[in-house]
């Protein structure tokens, strides 16, 4: 790793840390020789993480989508099962191979390997496989032959730069996280800026428009050796505003999504501003049972952000009912806010 790496890999934790469990060990970035006294080689390995799309959901009810990565335990127990071949593999022929987990920074290292390059979505991009990627990297003694890097495949195209709704990407190959609109729904841990929730549509985990508009993600494999759980992939939105902890463990107590954010209420979070995007009036009952109902003040304050995007009258008579009873002084300043904008 270049210095230059190393003081992105140190940004990146800083900014991660104390919000991302993957980040709970710190912000050091690691070495080769700390995995193993003397290594030889890093290898990354990508594994096909395209599912595909639904496209025959109807409009009504209003829904989002999750990856499967995030939903799906089989694609996490996929990636150990072929990352534990590799090493396996390697430890038969007389050396040390070990996972590093995050410690070593994926990007970086696939973007010095045949695995793929940067794109200007600061996403590795592989030539068959696009940039729907899980990466992994290994450390082992073994004498292995170097790939070389992949070319640079974006040329002129700035499709993913025109099209990211907060220009986390106006520098090329570059992605400002504090404007990525997945860095505030999966690990902010507390109020969603007004850039992100004004422009994040119905998104409430991942953000893939960067990845949609790719010419290099047309056409692509459809990984068919996992399962795609269509229900949970797609899920209705209103319903999970008032997800009850009972329901939510159900669903997705076993999954990556629960551990990257770390409890219900963030998804709830998300689900109301997604609601308060569409600007429907139909969703004022669940957002208004919201405010009632929720103990969390972070559900309640996005969900007032919410009633003040729809902004009718509505909205602005429940957001005024309630502000009398409410006595939360953050929530109480967010219905302020919202009554203000929706009276406007």
């Amino acid at each position: 790793l270049d210095a230059r790496d190393v003081a992105e890999g140190k940004r990146v934790k800083e900014l991660l840390s104390g919000q991302s469990p993957v980040y709970a060990t710190g912000t050091d970035i690691y070495h080769p020789r700390d995995f193993m006294d003397d290594p030889a080689a890093v290898i990354v390995v990508a594994n096909n993480f395209y599912f595909g799309r639904e496209a025959d959901f109807p409009d009504n009810p209003a829904r989002t989508s999750f990856m499967n990565f995030y939903i799906n335990p089989e694609v996490l127990d996929f990636v150990v099962d072929q990352t534990d071949k590799i090493v396996a593999h390697i430890k038969a022929a007389g050396y040390e191979a070990e996972s590093t987990a995050n410690a070593i920074p994926v990007k970086p290292m696939a973007a010095r390997t045949s695995v793929g390059s940067y794109g200007k979505n600061a996403i590795i991009q592989h030539p068959k496989w696009g940039s729907f990627l899980g990466l992994t990297v290994l450390v082992t003694n073994a004498p292995l032959e170097f790939d070389p890097p992949a070319k640079d495949f974006c040329k002129k195209c700035t499709k993913c730069i025109d099209a990211c709704p907060t220009g986390a990407l106006a520098e090329p190959y570059t992605c400002d996280i504090e404007k990525c609109i997945t860095f505030h729904t999966v690990n902010n841990k507390g109020e969603v800026p007004d850039l992100i929730r004004e422009n994040s549509g119905t998104i409430i985990a991942q953000c893939e428009i960067c990845q949609e508009v790719c010419p290099h993600n047309k056409k692509l494999t459809v990984q068919s050796r996992i399962s795609r759980p269509v229900d949970l992939l797609y899920p209705e939105l209103a319903p999970l505003v008032n997800i009850s902890a009972d329901d939510y463990d159900r669903l997705y107590g076993s999954s990556f999504m629960d551990f990257m954010m770390t409890d219900r209420l963030f998804i709830q979070r998300n689900a109301a501003i997604a609601l308060g995007n569409l600007q429907d009036p139909q969703f004022i009952p669940v957002l208004v049972d919201a405010l009632q109902t929720q103990e969390e003040e972070l559900i309640r304050t996005s969900a007032a952000w919410a009633l003040g995007k729809i902004g009718t009258d509505g909205a602005a008579a429940a957001l005024e009912t309630h502000l009398e009873r409410e006595t939360a002084p953050a929530v109480r300043t967010a219905i302020a806010s919202a009554l203000a904008r929706a009276r406007k």
